[in-house]
């Protein structure tokens, strides 16, 4: 059974939520990979998919407990020490 094209979006989404956390903000050809993929499926989403989609809060700003635990020093440091830290460190 194929998945829909809300499906794939969703398991792009994933994908690129995972590739922008190993990337800590930096640049990748994977993102931009992804990126495109995800264009091309955009376009094939009903309306109301992309209604829903818009709708929902950026994935790549939540984070899973797992991701927390990985970050909490550096996000300690940031909250501590806002000045020390430039803007594409913290992405």
């Amino acid at each position: 059974m194929s998945m829909s094209p809300l499906e794939r979006y969703r398991v792009y989404e994933r994908r690129l939520v995972r590739v922008r956390w190993l990337q800590q903000g930096f640049h990748s050809v994977e993102e931009d990979d992804l990126l495109q993929e995800m264009e091309e499926i955009w376009w094939q989403l009903s309306d109301e998919d992309r209604h829903l989609l818009d709708s929902e809060p950026p994935k790549s700003l939540i984070r899973t407990p797992a991701e927390v635990g990985k970050r909490v020093l550096k996000d300690k440091d940031v909250l501590a020490h806002p000045q020390s830290v430039s803007r594409t460190e913290v992405a």
